[in-house]
């Protein structure tokens, strides 16, 4: 493999790429220190205010920031020597300079801190402090991992001391607004942890930290209130919905006594055998049972509430089906006289539209005679059904008409 020199050209443009590298690190490292949070922030570190995780946090940015301007300084110390060489002398070669900038910008032209080697693990032949050497851009990882280092940690030190109060404030009103939910469901809202403690810029890492939990805490309860309103929601119109049956089953009770009398003095009938399928008192029995499942609703015991109104809501459907079913027997000859008069009345208003000279003269004493079966008491149902159908039948009859005489011509 060949070994290609590098051209002049490219170590230009390489020392030009390191110029601009340290332009913009410059920029960024010095409005990193000289922000207003760093400032701050190393300000408390060195009076020391800060304590715990907020004490130990800060110490490390600040000391990130501090090896972030001495990597700085080493780097731009190299770029400067680059510039120099690329100047070189009056007789050197621009091969020669070039190969100096390459080596210089590529190779382990930084020297690292001597480090110090005990005595046990050296040989006769170790130097008692040993310095190693690095390239520039390993010297650029390390720049580029302290910046975010220290940048990270300065922006969650200003964010936790400018939201704290913020942070307490918020999540003091939700834990009084879940104290009123828990008061609305008779539940104990003792169950809440208090918020201890004030705003601690002393160590507000900690403190942010301990908020995260409580927040979590209030969350959870929230989730927690949420289902059991839902729950009281449903019980509750579950409860209305079985109220409003029970007021449909006295309507229904009403229905068929008003059936039953009706029927009495139309037809004649007898009573229907047995008690009504809804007494008051069943009624009364299921709203008393509904009385004592809103007082267990008021007292957050939703389960049992829920099974309680199956219960009631089974017992209703019994109720209904029975009641629907007498109420049926009752109105049976009630429901064919309705369809029998209704009839009547369409086939007379047929026989309105009609010319008078064209009717069957039969139907002027049908209608006499059905009109007083309606008048009767008790109604002969089964001879009105026949005679009303004879009307039908009489209406689609024509009156005779006379010969016409023709007259001869």
């Amino acid at each position: 493999m060949s070994f290609v020199e590098p051209s002049f050209e490219d170590a230009q443009r390489q020392l030009a790429d390191w110029s601009t590298k340290l332009a913009v690190i410059t920029r960024n490292a010095n409005e990193l220190s000289e922000a207003e949070a760093t400032k701050r922030i190393r300000n408390r570190l060195r009076d020391g205010t800060y304590t715990g995780l907020t004490r130990d946090k800060a110490g490390a940015a600040v000391q990130s920031l501090r090896d972030l301007m001495d990597d700085y300084l080493v780097l731009a110390h190299i770029v400067e020597l680059a510039n120099q060489q690329i100047k070189g002398g009056l007789f050197d070669l621009q091969s020669v300079r070039a190969a100096k900038v390459m080596a210089l910008l590529n190779g382990p032209s930084v020297a690292l801190p001597a480090v110090h080697v005990p005595l046990a693990q050296r040989g006769l032949l170790t130097q008692a402090d040993s310095g190693a050497k690095t390239t520039p851009a390993a010297v650029l990882a390390a720049m580029e991992t302290a910046f975010t280092l220290a940048n990270d940690i300065f922006a969650a030190i200003d964010s936790a001391e400018t939201a704290l109060g913020q942070k307490e404030q918020a999540m003091r009103a939700q834990a009084a607004g879940l104290a009123q939910r828990l008061v609305k469901l008779n539940l104990d809202p003792a169950q809440i942890p208090p918020l201890t403690g004030n705003v601690d810029l002393t160590n507000p890492l900690e403190r942010l930290d301990g908020l995260g939990a409580y927040q979590r805490s209030l969350d959870a309860l929230a989730a927690q209130l949420d289902t059991l309103e839902k729950q009281r929601a449903q019980v509750g119109q579950a409860l209305a919905a079985a109220r409003a049956r029970i007021t449909e089953l006295a309507t229904m009770r009403t229905a068929f006594e008003s059936a039953q009398t009706e029927a009495q003095d139309k037809f004649g009938s007898p009573p229907l055998s047995g008690l009504p399928a809804i007494t008051q008192a069943a009624l009364d029995d299921k709203a008393v049972w509904l009385d004592g499942l809103e007082n267990n609703l008021a007292l957050g015991r939703f389960a049992a509430v829920l099974a309680g109104v199956r219960n009631v809501d089974a017992a209703l459907d019994d109720l209904a089906a029975r009641a629907t079913a007498q109420l049926a027997q009752a109105r049976k000859d009630l429901d064919v006289l309705d369809d029998v008069r209704g009839r009547f009345k369409a086939l007379r208003a047929k026989a309105a539209a009609v010319a008078s000279g064209t009717l069957n003269p039969d139907l002027a004493t049908l209608e006499q005679v059905i009109a007083a079966a309606f008048k009767a008491r008790p109604i002969p149902l089964a001879q009105l059904q026949t005679n009303v159908s004879k009307y039908e039948v009489a209406l689609r009859v024509p009156a005779v008409q006379p010969a016409t005489v023709k007259t001869p011509a």
